[in-house]
């Protein structure tokens, strides 16, 4: 008997899980204000940008309190991201982030074990 392949969105839906879990475990607290209550996970560069949704170097965690400044004073938020990674990091990201490339089915398999192991560390 073939083993299924898995179903892509659901995939990508756990992807988004493990890649929230892995920047959390690796931070372990806000990179802007240090608080470790009410943690999410920002991308740096947007999720919709395929190539870098998932790459652990475009993920911060950051306290709501923090991230809500996205929605409130987005130019204040975007100034504290990158006071935080560094302008060349940004740049870098960004540049990353603009390929077009769509992951092929084992690909995202071994995305996902290379999140549960950051999760693991």
């Amino acid at each position: 008997m073939k083993n299924k392949k898995p179903d892509r969105k659901k995939l990508e839906k756990e992807l988004d899980k493990l890649f929230s879990q892995a920047v959390i475990a690796r931070d372990g607290k806000c990179k802007i204000s240090g608080s470790n209550e009410r943690l999410t996970v920002h991308h740096i560069r947007s999720r919709r940008h395929s190539i870098t949704r998932w790459n652990l170097e475009n993920g911060i965690c950051l306290s709501w309190k923090v991230h809500s400044l996205q929605k409130f004073n987005p130019e204040l938020f975007h100034d504290k991201i990158i006071e935080c990674i560094g302008q060349k990091e940004y740049d870098r990201l960004k540049k990353l982030s603009n390929m077009t490339y769509k992951f092929s089915i084992e690909e995202l398999l071994r995305i996902k074990e290379q999140l549960q192991e950051a999760i693991n560390k």
